[in-house]
C-alpha cells in the first residue's frame, strides 16, 4: 500500500514520522543485513557432486568435535520490502563516490577501511557519510517521496 504521509515502519516495529540520521543509518544497516541474508542459487556452476554420505576420516569428525557452519536465516517478507524502499534511497546522494561510502558504513566497513579503498582520509570520509545522510533526511522528510507501508 503507498502511503503519501510521512511514516515509516522500522524492523523494531516502531514508527518513524520524522527521519533523523539515526533512523536512516539503522535502515541502511538493516538493508545490508537482509542482503547479507538472501539465499541465490545458481550463480556458481554446479560442481562434481555424490548422493553418497561423506566418508568419516576420524573419530572426530563424527561426534562433532569441529566448527559448525551457522547459515544465517533468510529475511522476511517485510525485511526485503524495507530493503527495496531503502536502496531507492541512495539515488538521493549526488556524488557516486558518496554513495560509496554510504553503502560502505551500512555493510560495517571501518572509516579507515573505507578511506584505504576511496583513496581520502577518515575525516573526509565521516564528513561525506554525514552530508550524504542528509541528503537522504532532506529527501525523506520533504514529503514528496511516496513510500510503501
Amino acid at each position: 500500500m503507498i502511503a503519501t504521509a510521512n511514516k515509516a515502519h522500522m524492523p523494531s516495529g516502531a514508527v518513524i514520522e520524522f527521519w533523523d540520521a539515526a533512523a536512516v543509518e539503522a535502515r541502511l544497516v538493516d538493508c545490508a543485513d537482509t542482503i547479507k541474508r538472501v539465499r541465490m542459487r545458481g550463480l556458481w556452476p554446479a560442481m562434481y557432486g555424490s548422493s553418497w554420505p561423506d566418508i568419516i576420516q576420524e573419530f572426530w569428525d563424527a561426534f562433532g568435535w569441529h566448527d559448525v557452519d551457522v547459515q544465517p536465516s533468510p529475511p522476511t517478507a517485510a525485511a526485503i520490502t524495507r530493503m527495496d524502499e531503502t536502496m531507492v534511497w541512495f539515488l538521493y546522494i549526488k556524488q557516486p563516490r558518496d554513495r560509496r561510502i554510504a553503502w560502505a558504513k551500512a555493510f560495517g566497513l571501518s572509516d579507515s577501511k573505507i578511506a584505504r579503498i576511496v583513496g581520502r582520509s577518515r575525516w573526509t570520509i565521516r564528513r561525506r557519510y554525514k552530508g550524504a545522510l542528509e541528503a537522504i533526511i532532506q529527501v525523506l522528510n520533504d514529503g514528496s517521496v511516496t513510500r510503501q507501508k
